[in-house]
């Protein structure tokens, strides 16, 4: 029987005590009712007092009880199985008025990543809810993390510790789907309010091969939100580096829970070094990079609006911006500062977003950019839907001043690039795709320079346009661009959406440059006797000089396809051109030196002009009309060169003769057709293979002497049968009819001639 001490001398109360029976009083007398029901209230009183205390120990001690047990001793196992790799911890428990605490947490890494120092480290974790609030109908969050410092370590594959914790541990049981709620009401936080603290925390990145590439310390947060309102304040302060060197990072988030009000989040960024990120994009793109350098500070803002809208702003710096390397062309790219500020406006209110960034601009000091206003950029893209686009300026002299961009030898004065692209904005799902990027992009740009020069050519007053619509791109130059002091007009068009099925136009236009001998290379396709001057690889100290006028339209695929050859490509072409040389003089390859020779000339050829009309057509250059005038004579080639730089050409000789003493008079006795000489062999290596000149000449000598013979011979014979005729004609006179005279005549006219003719002809021997 249980015993339950009640009375003040603490004697045992027994059921009989309990439930006492006055056998002196009779049954129902009202004074002894009146006597016994005060002391039995009194007992059952004192009863539910120890229950209740009972039950309020028991209740307080049930956080103990699970300290002791669940946290106490099944902490660490239980983690251990989640996560699939061993964790520590120190003490756990769990109170109703101290709240959940964590001491001594420490996760290691999972398997693969090495040992020493764990992944995750917690050196205390407090955590509290009101339970004097929550009996008022409210939710009194606090909390505080102590000492959190987090190794996040990359291997060389790319994989991730952070990511293995749990992929190893038990299978967790599949969670049953959200289950969304028809409602759009915004959920009421008027009665919770947070309080929620980290402080001291480290988190490291590290870099299996690099070793560690970003240490954040100091790492400070604070979540905070008040009873009777739905605004939530978010305060993350940090230091990043070296802590002689610190770079800040700070971010403030102010937002209201229910979107009532515009929401704003601030990044402020002091002091960042950008040097200390070359390792990894060196680790990221070996032998690319050389220097990557600079201090970043600034801040960059972002507003959300409950219309949705939002509005991106703020402004970034970098001091002393240092960039070089294969992956810069080789250029030493220096600024004194670089300034970017990202304006950007977006509308997501609607299904196809609105973005304006026409305040959104960027200066590097060589290049800059601004955005365009709306209405200008749908303009570029044809005028339909919206644009997005943007303002550029490049000064291309302060580009190549940090060398590696452009061929050694090439000088510039004032050499810059400008205009306006512009892009359809999004609409839906955005997909990458090339052909429907060219085709709906806009642009409009102008290249201008007032010189560029290489070796001895010069182009002046320079002024290239350019714009692409609807897929059509056209590049012409502009009045006044000049090419080597002649007039340059330059055309080029293409539809860009339909490269391999289209063939590109192009048309070049040249009037009165004075040429030197870097165009030789050039010029020596349609001139093949300007071949073999020109070597290999430098085309300076050529001895070449001439005025020129070029008309050249070609047209042809714009890039090789499959695995054709660059020639195989070029073979794809074809188009005619017109050319003309003047005043021109150079000295010709040693193999061409006879050329001098039959010209009369000695050291250099000199032409009044070279005019030629050309054709392109399969990979050759064909030649039908190249006439070159030189002190009053012309000369004349016809034959073809291949792009390869075969050549094969015949040159008429016929002119070179003239005006030589003795080949005058013998020049008409020559065939035509063996008077040519071969021009064979390749742009590089010429030879001119020449007639057999004696025998020629000894044919055509002996023709010119039996002519001159005949003619010395025929005055004579002429003479004799006038002669022979005027005494026949006498002695005949009035002997024969009428009738038959004429008859007569003939028949001794033809009998006299064959006798002169024997007569004469026997005596030609005699007269050579």
């Amino acid at each position: 029987m249980e015993e339950y001490f009640i009375h003040e001398d603490r004697r045992p109360v027994t059921d009989f005590d309990a439930h006492p029976q006055d056998t002196s009083a009779p049954h129902g007398d009202p004074q002894a009712a009146t006597t016994s029901a005060p002391r039995k209230r009194g007992r059952l009183l004192k009863l539910f007092a120890f229950l209740g205390v009972g039950l309020l120990v028991f209740i307080l001690a049930i956080p103990s009880l699970l300290s002791w047990t669940l946290l106490g001793s099944t902490t660490s196992d239980t983690l251990t199985d989640a996560l699939g790799t061993p964790v520590k911890v120190e003490s756990a428990s769990v109170g109703w008025f101290s709240g959940l605490s964590v001491k001594g947490l420490e996760v290691a890494n999972p398997e693969g990543f090495g040992g020493g120092a764990p992944c995750v480290k917690l050196a205390g974790l407090e955590g509290d809810i009101s339970i004097t609030s929550l009996l008022s109908g409210k939710v009194d969050l606090r909390g505080r993390v102590d000492g959190l410092h987090v190794r996040a370590i990359q291997r060389k594959d790319g994989s991730l510790n952070l990511e293995k914790l749990g992929s190893s541990g038990k299978v967790e049981k599949e969670k049953p789907k959200d289950v969304k709620s028809d409602s759009d009401e915004p959920a009421d936080l008027s009665n919770v309010r947070l309080d929620l603290q980290l402080t001291d925390a480290i988190i490291e990145i590290i870099n299996e091969e690099l070793g560690t590439i970003e240490h954040i310390r100091d790492l400070d947060a604070v979540v905070k939100k008040e009873f009777g309102g739905s605004d939530i304040d978010l305060e993350l302060g940090a230091d990043l580096g070296a802590k002689d060197k610190p770079t800040r990072l700070d971010l403030t988030v102010d937002v209201d829970a229910n979107f009532d009000r515009p929401a704003d989040i601030v990044l402020q960024c002091k002091r960042l070094d950008l040097a200390r990120y070359k390792p990894l994009l060196v680790a990221r793109m070996p032998d690319q990079i050389d220097e990557f350098a600079g201090i970043a500070d600034g801040n960059l803002t972002a507003q959300a609006h409950p219309e949705r809208e939002i509005v991106l702003g703020g402004e970034l710096t970098v001091t002393e911006p240092r960039l070089s390397g294969a992956l810069f062309q080789g250029m030493k790219i220096r600024a004194p500062k670089w300034v970017f500020r990202p304006e950007i406006k977006a509308d997501v209110s609607g299904e196809n977003p609105v973005v304006d960034t026409s305040k959104l601009s960027i200066d590097l000091g060589f290049a800059s950019a601004s955005g365009l206003e709306p209405t200008r950029a749908k303009e570029l893209i044809g005028g339909t839907g919206t644009g997005l686009g943007a303002k550029f300026d490049f000064d291309l002299s302060k580009l190549i001043s940090f060398g590696g961009f452009l061929p050694e030898g090439i000088a510039t004065k004032a050499l810059k690039l400008d205009g306006e692209i512009a892009l359809p904005a999004p609409e839906g799902k955005i997909e990458f795709d090339v052909d429907q990027l060219l085709g709906t992009l806009g642009l409009q740009a102008k290249l201008s320079a007032d010189e560029i020069g290489y070796a001895d050519r010069l182009l002046q007053g320079l002024s290239i346009s350019t714009s692409l619509g609807g897929g059509k791109l056209v590049v012409q130059t502009g009045d006044g661009s000049k090419l080597d002091g002649g007039m340059l007009n330059f055309l080029a068009k293409a539809d860009i959406t339909k490269l391999e099925q289209e063939p590109v136009e192009f048309e070049i236009k040249v009037n009165g440059a004075n040429l030197g001998g870097s165009a030789v290379k050039g010029l020596q396709f349609a001139v093949p006797i300007l071949a073999g001057i020109a070597p290999e690889a430098a085309t300076a100290g050529i001895d070449f000089q001439s005025a020129a006028d070029l008309t050249l339209k070609v047209k042809g695929p714009a890039m090789p396809t499959g695995d054709q050859t660059t020639l195989e490509w070029l073979n794809g072409w074809s188009g005619l051109g017109d050319l003309a040389l003047r005043n021109s003089s150079f000295t010709p390859a040693q193999s061409l030196a006879s050329l001098m020779q039959l010209a009369g000339q000695d050291g250099k050829l000199e032409f009044n002009t070279i005019t030629t009309a050309f054709g392109l057509e399969a990979g050759e250059i064909q030649t039908k009309a190249l006439k070159l005038a030189s002190k009053g004579k012309e000369y004349g080639l016809t034959g073809k060169t291949t792009l390869a730089g075969d050549i094969d050409y015949s040159l008429d000789l016929s002119s070179f003769l003239e005006g030589h003493k003795d080949a005058e008079k013998i020049l008409k006795y020559l065939p035509k057709d063996k008077l040519n000489a071969k021009l064979v062999g390749s742009l590089v290596s010429p030879s001119l293979a020449m007639p057999d000149l004696n025998s020629l000449m000894q044919g055509a000598l002996k023709s010119a002497l039996e002519s001159e013979a005949a003619k010395a011979l025929d005055p004579l014979k002429k003479k004799a049968e006038d002669e022979l005729k005027k005494g026949l004609n006498n002695a005949l006179k009035g002997l024969i009819p009428k009738g038959d005279k004429k008859k007569l005549e003939d028949e001794a006219k033809k009998g006299l001639n064959n006798a002169l003719n024997g007569l004469f002809g026997g005596n030609k021997k005699k007269k050579k």
